[in-house]
């Protein structure tokens, strides 16, 4: 009996189109995006647990009718949001830009294969045809990044 080899993993197709493009000679950027993006995400879940605290000691302040603490918290609130709303937006911007630079990227390695040894003008006589191919790469290549990032 002949033994069928097993499809490879989710985990070890996504290592495969992943490691190229932080291994190649631009990488430092990526990593650099990377971290970027790790420590947005990780300041953001600092600055939620100081504004939980914040709204411990307002309310407080605001139960205990204690008005020099309720002005002192309110003076501290805006420093609170401001780091929030830092943190939360560079994270946003540094992970869009991890995604734009690693979808290019990506795009030119998949068309490149797709135009390597003439593929594209062999598709037209697959027995199944293949509608707007570069759209499908394009589409699967952003599918996959935005999953990734995320």
């Amino acid at each position: 009996m002949a033994l069928v080899p097993s499809p490879p993993s989710t985990l070890r197709t996504a290592w495969a189109l992943t490691r190229p493009y932080f291994a190649s000679r631009r990488a430092w950027k990526s990593w650099l995006l990377v971290a970027a993006v790790v420590v947005f995400h990780i300041a953001g879940v600092s600055c939620e647990v100081l504004m939980s605290e914040w709204n411990k000691r307002f309310f407080n302040a605001a139960q205990e009718r204690d008005l020099a603490q309720f002005t002192r918290e309110l003076m501290v609130f805006p420093m609170v949001l401001a780091g929030i709303i830092a943190s939360a937006s560079l994270g946003q911007f540094f992970g869009q830009l991890l995604r734009l630079k690693w979808r290019a990227w990506l795009t030119r390695q998949c068309l490149g294969l797709w135009m390597k040894d003439h593929a594209f003008y062999r598709i037209r006589w697959a027995t199944t045809p293949i509608d707007n191919p570069d759209q499908r790469i394009s589409d699967g290549v952003t599918a996959f990044v935005d999953v990734t990032v995320n």
